[in-house]
């Protein structure tokens, strides 16, 4: 009679100890998991911003590019002579390929340059010198609005 009870104090002590270390392994493991969680949140809090950045690093090399390839392409038009057709015709298609001609201020301004363009006469290209530049002017301003937002994590309005 005294060995069964000390082989059931045997059994429910090694139970007691078993479901102790199953409660401890399982707590173990909800705070492993909690701890998981708050790092993949902290990654998509950090990851969004930083496509932002990205996004705005991008824009801002693109607006860079297309001020440089108005004033050349301005500057040519201006002093127009027959052999500089091939450098015109080049910047044009350039300017063409960088505007979204679906949008109606990046439209606007390929319709100035392309009139530019096709205007034979050197001092009608010179008054229409204005025209360019406020159509220029208008889609930089637009696209440096969206590089602020990106950069202040708010993305394309």
């Amino acid at each position: 009679m005294f060995a069964a009870f000390v082989t059931g104090l045997v059994g429910l002590s090694a139970s007691a100890v078993a479901l102790i270390n199953g409660w401890r392994q399982a707590s173990a493991a909800r705070l492993s998991a909690e701890a998981a969680k708050a790092s993949a949140e902290a990654a998509v809090l950090t990851a969004g911003p930083a496509g932002h950045r990205a996004i705005a690093t991008m824009r801002l090399q693109w607006v860079h590019d297309l001020r440089k390839i108005l004033a050349e392409y301005h500057s040519v038009l201006l002093s127009y002579e027959d052999k500089d057709y091939r450098t015109v015709s080049e910047l044009g298609t350039q300017l063409d390929l960088m505007l979204n001609l679906e949008e109606d201020d990046p439209r606007a301004l390929w319709e100035v340059a392309d009139k530019l363009f096709h205007t034979r006469d050197k001092d009608q290209r010179a008054s229409m010198d204005a025209e360019l530049m406020a159509a220029g002017r208008i889609v930089l301003k637009n696209e440096w609005k969206k590089i602020i937002n990106e950069i202040r994590g708010v993305g394309e309005q």
